[in-house]
């Protein structure tokens, strides 16, 4: 089987076309599978981003688990990429003063 790749046929074992990002989501995705091939998940919930934009597949019926680990997944994803606060602007204008400080 071939996928397309960044406009390219990928095959397995062609790993010199992938970017370090790609690779980490291969290697996540074969360990995933030889556990869930051992009986290991009863549920789960998949995000795949691609250049175009992503999307999500969730199985299984263990509702509360599966909210819980999306829960977990969201506040590490913010906890990655959280930006630093926005600069507070402690100026206001006033009436007597527009754009001037209070």
């Amino acid at each position: 089987m071939t996928t397309q790749d960044n406009g390219n046929d990928w095959k397995p074992g062609d790993e010199s076309t992938l970017t370090q990002d790609q690779q980490d989501c291969i290697q996540l995705l074969e360990f995933t599978l030889a556990e869930a091939r051992k009986g290991t998940f009863h549920a789960m919930a998949i995000v795949g981003v691609t250049a175009q934009g992503f999307g999500s597949q969730i199985v299984g019926s263990n509702v509360p688990a599966t909210y819980m680990g999306l829960g977990m997944a969201l506040r590490e994803l913010e906890d990655k990429f959280k930006a630093p606060p926005a600069p507070v602007n402690r100026q206001r204008p006033t009436i007597l003063r527009p754009g001037g400080p209070l």
